[in-house]
C-alpha cells in the first residue's frame, strides 16, 4: 500500500473486506461508521484521494459504486468497526472552512481542516464540499457580499458563466468564468470593477479550485 496514509490504508482495507463479504461496495455512511468520523465530507475526501492514487474506481455518484482497481487478497477476518464518536444530537456534520486555498490538492486541506461550518454537506450538490469566507464586494450584484460564506464543490473545471473560486498566487477570489480563444475571462459582478483576461502565459499561476454551489449569510456577519 505504498503512497497511502494510515487512514487511507484503513479505508481501502475496509472496502476490500466489504467487497469480499457482500459482493458490492459499501456506502459512504457505512465507511463513515467504520472510521468513526462525524462528517461524510471526510469520507468523500479520502475516497477522492484513493481514486487519484489509482487505488479505487467509482462508477458515477450512485450508491455502492466503489470498486477496487487491484483488489488485495482478503485478510482472515474483517476488521472490527470502530464505535462511532458520539456527537451532540443537534450538531450536523460540518463543512470544512478553509481560511485560504492551499497550493497543493484541496482534498488534503479538507481532511486536515480544523474549522467547520455547522451545516450538512448533503444539503448541497457536490462530492467534495468546502467553504470560504467572502472578502470584498466584487460579486455584490450576484447577491454575494463581504462576510458571506461561499459553499463550493472542489473541482477544476466549470461551465461558462458559472461562479467559481479562482486561485492566483495563493489568493482565492470568486468570479464568473468564461473560456475564450485567447485565455480565461474572469468577470466580477460589480460595475465598478473590470473583468480580467488570463492569457495562456499567465495560466500557470491561475487555477479553478471550486464551483459555487451555495451561500451562507449570518445575521450581522457582513464586513
Amino acid at each position: 500500500m505504498d503512497g497511502l496514509t494510515p487512514k487511507q490504508q484503513q479505508v481501502e482495507t475496509f472496502i476490500t473486506h466489504f467487497l469480499h463479504l457482500h459482493g458490492y461496495g459499501p456506502t459512504l455512511r457505512e465507511i463513515q461508521e467504520h472510521l468513526g468520523c462525524s462528517s461524510l465530507n471526510t469520507v468523500r475526501s479520502h475516497l477522492a484521494l484513493l481514486v487519484k492514487k489509482g487505488r479505487l474506481q467509482r462508477a458515477g455518484n450512485t450508491a455502492r459504486s466503489i470498486r477496487l482497481v487491484k483488489p488485495d487478497p482478503p485478510m482472515a477476518s474483517p476488521p472490527s468497526p470502530r464505535r462511532p464518536k458520539k456527537a451532540a444530537p443537534s450538531a450536523p456534520p460540518g463543512i470544512p472552512l478553509l481560511g485560504s486555498i492551499p497550493a497543493g490538492p484541496v482534498e488534503e486541506a479538507l481532511i486536515t481542516s480544523d474549522d467547520t461550518l455547522a451545516l450538512d454537506a448533503g444539503l448541497f450538490r457536490g462530492e467534495l464540499v468546502f467553504a470560504l469566507r467572502v472578502k470584498g464586494d466584487s460579486m455584490k450584484n450576484a447577491g454575494i457580499f463581504s462576510g458571506d460564506y461561499a459553499i463550493l464543490n472542489s473541482q477544476d473545471i466549470v461551465s461558462d458563466g458559472q461562479i467559481a473560486a479562482v486561485q492566483e498566487d495563493g489568493d482565492a477570489t470568486l468570479k464568473r468564468v468564461f473560456r475564450k480563444p485567447n485565455g480565461l475571462l474572469l468577470r466580477p459582478e460589480n460595475a465598478a470593477l473590470k473583468e480580467r483576461l488570463v492569457t495562456p502565459s499567465e495560466a500557470k499561476n491561475v487555477r479553478i479550485v471550486g464551483r459555487l454551489v451555495g451561500l451562507l449569510r449570518i445575521e450581522g456577519g457582513r464586513r
